[in-house]
């Protein structure tokens, strides 16, 4: 029995009103009505939520009472809570459930093994829920997350939270307060520790195609009402978890420029433009370009003397050893000034090209690709000179500038640029090609 108010007259105590409060029950077992005695003793329970956080750290709690943890023995147990409550609008099928816990196959009786996994499963909640609680319902032979149950999922507060704020008919101040809201709730992508699951990429990528898309909206309604310290803090708080994210970086030195923090704006500009260069070899995109007239119109008016100027263009680590590198841009305007310094010194320059391929002179799969040119870029900083200049050309190959170098300088170079991507690699189908000639004075 459940009443919104309740007027109960113990006997040894006053009139008491009892109000039903949100997740309270309320269990009767007799009531005094009109002298006849007391045949009922009032007591309340709690029904405690199933609390569930996916952004970030995964963890679930029954009211303040941790159930999840990182013991090697549950670690079944949770994937399979996860895939469950990631696939919670449709019911999932034993076979499929088996083919995610066992990729491999290599069990005598899986479906054994997973009706073990859920009464376990089952047994853990129904202690801090009850029997009568069903939280994974059993059907047609599929398994399906019951949405009656008692239980909150931050990633789905989330979701909701962002898309009101996207009306765009509410009052923007509304809006701002919705967004900031989902903005806190996303401490990182979802599942995170679960991420080299195939099953959990889609979902990830699309959480964080929301968060991306709610930091540039919530920077554009704050801009919109001059609140740019708030602009600074919630893309410095975004880059943490997205480095490479360059709209969160363009924002940041938006706002910096209206705050008239001149100075942080071009440090920072410096700094995304060096990152992305070095870290990914691509060019700043169209935003972050257009922002450097930007930048030189807040300072047109101001003189520099040549310390200041000297200071600002010197290296962010001048110990930094290794090569150079660099965008493709970048490149050709170095080999075009060796080019016209040659004409003068009469020193040699070699410009020289490697690449990387299967024995068959096929090309990796990209998912392979990636990681190995990663490692041969790190083998051609590490084995080359702080004098030397490198840019990837193309998704398979890096060129190199060599100055004051000779034939066989170049031939000792590669070579040892090739053990060290080799032995980092330990892939024995890999060809590492590689080619160099002079360059010739303009």
């Amino acid at each position: 029995m459940r009443y919104d108010e309740l007027n109960i007259d113990f006997c040894t105590g006053p009139k008491r009103t009892l109000s039903h409060k949100h997740g309270w029950f309320w269990g009767y077992v007799g009531i005094k009505i009109k002298g006849k005695g007391v045949f009922l003793i009032a007591e309340n329970k709690q029904q405690p939520t199933l609390m569930i956080e996916t952004l970030g750290v995964f963890s679930v709690r029954a009211g303040e009472i941790m159930l999840s943890d990182n013991s090697p023995r549950s670690g079944q147990i949770w994937k399979l809570f996860k895939y469950i409550i990631t696939n919670k609008e449709t019911p999932i099928p034993t076979e499929k459930l088996i083919d995610i816990l066992w990729p491999d196959g290599d069990l005598d009786n899986p479906l054994k093994a997973l009706y073990s996994l859920i009464y376990r499963l089952r047994s853990m909640l129904k202690k801090h829920f009850g029997d009568d609680q069903e939280f994974i319902i059993f059907q047609h032979n599929s398994y399906i997350w019951n949405k009656n149950a008692p239980y909150h999922i931050d990633s789905d507060e989330f979701e909701a939270l962002v898309k009101r704020a996207g009306d765009v008919s509410a009052p923007v101040e509304d809006r701002i307060e919705m967004y900031k809201k989902a903005f806190y709730l996303y401490r990182g992508d979802y599942l995170a520790e679960s991420a080299q699951e195939a099953w959990a990429l889609p979902p990830t990528n699309y959480y964080k195609r929301l968060y991306t898309d709610l930091v540039t909206k919530l920077a554009d309604l704050c801009s919109s009402v001059g609140d740019y310290a708030s602009v600074v803090k919630f893309c410095e708080k975004a880059i943490e978890l997205d480095p490479y994210e360059e709209n969160h970086h363009a924002a940041l030195i938006e706002a910096l420029l209206q705050l008239g923090q001149i100075s942080q704006a071009i440090a920072h500009y410096d700094y995304i433009v060096s990152v992305l260069n070095k870290d990914l070899g691509v060019q700043p995109s169209e935003r972050l370009q257009k922002l450097h007239s930007q930048i030189f119109r807040h300072t047109e008016n101001v003189q520099y003397d040549l310390d200041s100027i000297r200071s600002s263009l010197m290296a962010q680590n001048p110990s930094e050893s290794g090569a150079f590198f660099c965008d493709v841009d970048t490149f050709r305007k170095i080999y075009q000034l060796e080019q016209r310094a040659l004409q003068r010194s009469g020193l040699s320059v070699y410009l020289a090209c490697v690449s990387i391929a299967n024995n068959d002179r096929t090309l990796p799969s990209n998912e392979e690709l990636t990681p190995l040119m990663s490692h041969l870029k790190r083998a051609l900083l590490i084995g080359l000179r702080r004098g030397d200049v490198v840019a990837q050309y193309s998704k398979t190959q890096f060129l190199m500038l060599l100055p004051s170098a000779s034939y066989e300088d170049c031939e000792r170079v590669l070579e040892r640029v090739k053990k060290k991507f080799l032995s980092s690699s330990h892939n024995q189908k890999l060809a590492f090609i590689s080619s160099f000639e002079p360059v010739i004075p303009s």
